[in-house]
């Protein structure tokens, strides 16, 4: 098993209340993890929320990045801390593109070896993959895939069905030795995935 952490966990959060309590949540489910053997976490970055001026839009964890990465370091010591030896890794996922800001929390948390990246293949795909380079340029961290096809903006369609070229970007997982969840909707879209990745020799056992 994989575990996907709460798509809203904010550690970062203004409210100390409410960033303890995704603290607390991400350490329970470490030691569920430790428990089931699961081997990774996939969590998202959360880029909090901004206000719209007249010019822009300004990121409040932009304006008070130093609040900011206070609260990324104390989470890296809590995870690196809770995981321990285990092997455990909390893998951070591409979504709609990283600000500038993210980049730079998640370089903080890929100074800990329980952090690593899972590269979803269709997100990069419906933003035009503004997050490639950055992901190629740590490719050493990269370590769980979630790979779906794309047609346009549309993704976790079924393997061989869109726009994504897959043998590269499967190619490049396999390379890295990396985990991959097959992240389709339906248990036909799966199936036919499963017989896609036959046809074409990408088996991950």
């Amino acid at each position: 098993f994989t575990i996907h952490l709460d798509e809203n966990l904010n550690v970062c959060d203004f409210n100390p209340l409410i960033a303890q309590a995704y603290m607390e949540t991400v350490e329970r489910t470490l030691n569920v993890a430790g428990k089931i053997r699961a081997p990774l976490l996939n969590m998202h970055m959360n880029s909090g929320i901004y206000i719209t001026l007249p010019d822009r839009k300004v990121h409040l964890f932009q304006e008070y990045q130093k609040e900011y990465m206070a609260a990324i370091h104390k989470f890296r010591q809590l995870c690196a801390q809770t995981a321990g030896n285990t092997g455990i890794k909390i893998c951070i996922e591409n979504t709609d593109g990283y600000q500038s800001y993210e980049r730079e929390a998640i370089n903080c948390l890929l100074q800990s070896e329980v952090f690593a990246l899972t590269w979803d293949i269709g997100h990069s795909h419906t933003c035009d993959n503004v997050d490639e380079a950055f992901l190629m340029e740590r490719k050493d961290r990269l370590y769980h895939f979630h790979i779906h096809d794309g047609l346009g903006k549309k993704n976790h369609q079924t393997l061989g069905t869109g726009e994504i070229n897959l043998h590269q970007r499967i190619s490049i997982a396999r390379e890295c030795g990396c985990r991959c969840v097959v992240e389709t909707k339906t248990v036909d879209a799966l199936r036919r995935s499963v017989g896609w990745l036959k046809e074409n020799n990408f088996l991950f056992t």
